[in-house]
């Protein structure tokens, strides 16, 4: 048997290599308990939950991030807040407008004294795989001409594809604007 036969049965019987999880890591950990214990159903999206194509689109232009997790400055007090996407089963109604089993929720939680965590709704989409991440401070327009944020700290992006939608702290309130629909 020739080297280059060799190699190529070595590399075909190795198992593949799994991909490092970026969930795994984006929470800490009292975040990760108080998120099992306060939501026991959800689940944090993660890539898997993701399509093929939105996963391969989530990862060119997000490397090593969560499609479900973003940690940010968001109110502008030096500690980290996390924006987080969890995946709620959705109760079966007569005549529904959203098919589907589950739908993203997104939740801001934010670091409280004694290792505990405020949650706070954010949005909710009829949209099992919508994403979000962390935009850089500035001015964000609506698609719409309607509305204009002027953040001075990093702001929340969450939708998907073909819809996205801006969160900013203003000082006293979340502010939204839709970037995309």
């Amino acid at each position: 048997m020739n080297l280059a036969v060799l190699s190529l049965c070595i590399l075909l019987a190795a198992p593949p290599r799994k991909m490092p999880n970026p969930c795994a890591s984006a929470l800490p950990e009292s975040l990760t308990a108080e998120l099992h214990s306060r939501f026991p159903a959800s689940k944090v999206l993660t890539l898997s939950a993701l399509t093929p194509r939105d996963r391969r689109l989530f990862q060119q232009k997000n490397p090593g991030k969560c499609p479900g997790v973003a940690a940010l400055d968001f109110f502008g007090d030096g500690r980290d807040a996390f924006a987080i996407i969890l995946s709620e089963p959705v109760e079966p109604k007569p005549n529904p407008t959203f098919v589907g089993s589950h739908e993203a929720v997104l939740f801001l939680a934010r670091p409280e004294p004694n290792n505990r965590w405020s949650f706070q709704l954010v949005e909710r989409a009829n949209s099992p795989t919508a994403v979000v991440g962390s935009l850089p401070p500035g001015e964000y327009e609506s698609v719409y001409g309607d509305a204009v944020i002027h953040a001075k700290n990093p702001v929340i992006g969450f939708g998907e594809e073909s819809w996205f939608i801006a969160f900013s702290w203003n000082g006293s309130r979340i502010e939204k604007v839709w970037l995309a629909d």
